[in-house]
């Protein structure tokens, strides 16, 4: 069985980087490879990779060892380099690897040219898988620091809005024969109800006991979510929001942590159409879960943003601020969902989230609608 190899030979004499490849497919390696001798080719060619591996010849009439490891540390690769050369000096081997070599072999003995490149393989994937691990242990820092300070904004909000609430119902006490006022404080009483909503998210943000996680038809909460940003459709007749329900199991979650990832979803989708697309909000049942997902046709995430998008505090709208899409992962997360990402210039953008179905004895009343689907222009 062949494992695939991507090698960039530095050589200024190709017949020799011959030799490498070949020694290298003897030890059951496929192997893709380029050789260059110059900066310029250099480059090119970090540029054109991926790559996994760099064998290096120690000095060439323009290039050398040392001047290949910065090209390689100034393209901001994680890339491993072992020096391969005829005529090696133990000074050039130590300078070699002070720099950042990995390994240093002569080229007329190459016994240890595949268990020190299998080495090498196997030390990357332990240091991306590192770096993998601290960064989600760093994201993860930011969503609990984000928790513990919604849940203080939450506490001061609760304070301010309890006694407005209080308020209102005495005004509306006192203007039950005036339809102007009573007109007047209902329109205030929703805005507190919107008020106390948002209050409610802040405070689901960071709660853990999950006591108000109850079995849900997800056909139900898509619907609501889809309504609740149909009027974002009024500013163009050019975009078409679209619900398509097919059945899924009951889950368990909490309704308006969904509700409010769905709207943010759908909000970000309909950014990304702009002036004329489609958004398609999707149900459906999948691998003893339900999913629901939010697509468009617009022109997706540019691929030096796309490994970001869900990072807190990351945001490429001018006045947004970053926390949307780490909300609803932090959300999808602790529901024990998972949450994914497919996009490209060609077909849009699409956001898919998954959760556990309900134990049967848990199974919330079936979805009224199941298997329409239905178009708002």
């Amino acid at each position: 069985m062949t494992r695939p190899l991507g090698v960039l030979v530095v050589d200024d004499c190709e017949e020799d980087a011959i030799l490498l490849v070949r020694a290298l497919e003897r030890g059951e390696f496929a192997v893709r490879w380029a050789c260059v001798d110059t900066p310029e080719g250099m480059d090119h060619e970090l540029k054109a990779g991926p790559w996994d591996v760099v064998l290096c010849d120690c000095a060439m009439p323009r290039f050398d060892c040392l001047a290949a490891l910065a090209a390689v540390r100034a393209a901001g690769l994680d890339l491993p380099m072992i020096v391969v050369s005829g005529a090696l000096r133990e000074e050039d081997a130590v300078e070699a690897l002070r720099a950042g070599a990995r390994d240093f072999i002569v080229k007329g003995r190459l016994a240890r040219l595949v268990p020190a490149v299998e080495r090498e393989l196997r030390e990357a994937e332990l240091r991306r898988r590192h770096r993998v691990t601290e960064a989600r242990l760093a994201e993860s820092e930011k969503l609990r620091a984000l928790g513990e300070m919604a849940a203080g904004i939450a506490h001061d909000l609760r304070n301010i809005f309890t006694p407005l609430q209080l308020q209102v119902s005495m005004l509306r006490r006192h203007l039950a024969a005036d339809p102007a006022g009573l007109e007047s404080l209902a329109k205030i009483d929703r805005v507190v109800a919107v008020g106390a909503e948002v209050i409610e998210r802040l405070s689901g943000f960071s709660r853990r006991d999950g006591a108000d996680h109850l079995p849900l038809a997800l056909a139900d909460v898509a619907r609501a979510a889809v309504e609740l940003c149909r009027h974002r459709l009024r500013r163009t007749s050019n975009v078409r929001l679209t619900l398509d329900e097919s059945p899924a199991p009951p889950i368990r979650i909490c309704r308006g942590e969904l509700t409010s990832a769905l709207v943010n979803l759908i909000g970000n989708a309909l950014d990304a159409v702009a002036d004329a697309g489609t958004v398609t909000v999707r149900t459906c049942a999948d691998a003893d879960g339900a999913c629901v997902e939010v697509a468009d046709d617009g022109p997706g995430i540019p691929p030096d943003v796309q490994p970001r998008v869900f990072e807190p505090f990351f945001t490429t709208k001018p006045a947004g601020s970053g926390l949307g899409l780490a909300i609803v992962r932090a959300f999808v997360e602790r529901h024990g969902g998972r949450l994914s990402l497919e996009t490209s210039a060609d077909a849009g953008t699409r956001v898919r989230m998954w959760f556990p179905a309900c134990p049967p004895a848990q199974a919330a009343p079936a979805s009224g609608g199941a298997g329409a689907a239905s178009g708002m222009p």
